[in-house]
């Protein structure tokens, strides 16, 4: 996961390899939900619901790899912020 955060947000990308039919989580968590979520991992760039799931957002995803994208936006940058356990590295870029 690489995660570009600034003042005013965040940018997330992921790939993820999905091996069945899933929910996923994402990072953030209800006071800081992903928004602008697409997957990247055709030719075409398509637009994905997330799902609220006890604060912690989701997406539905089918078998094979998928290129997640989304945004998070704060007026301030927060201390912390949810990532989920299954995500291997993430690779963080404060500020530029």
């Amino acid at each position: 996961m690489r995660i570009d955060a600034n003042t005013t947000g965040a940018r997330f990308t992921q790939r993820i390899e999905v091996y069945k039919n899933d929910w996923v989580a994402l990072p953030g968590n209800a006071g800081f939900w992903p928004q602008n979520l697409s997957d990247n991992s055709s030719n075409t760039r398509a637009s994905i619901a997330v799902r609220d799931n006890n604060n912690i957002p989701d997406v539905y995803l089918t078998v094979g790899t998928h290129e997640i994208s989304c945004e998070i936006r704060w007026s301030e940058m927060p201390r912390t912020l949810q990532i989920p356990t299954q995500t291997g590295i993430v690779q963080l870029s404060l500020n530029g």
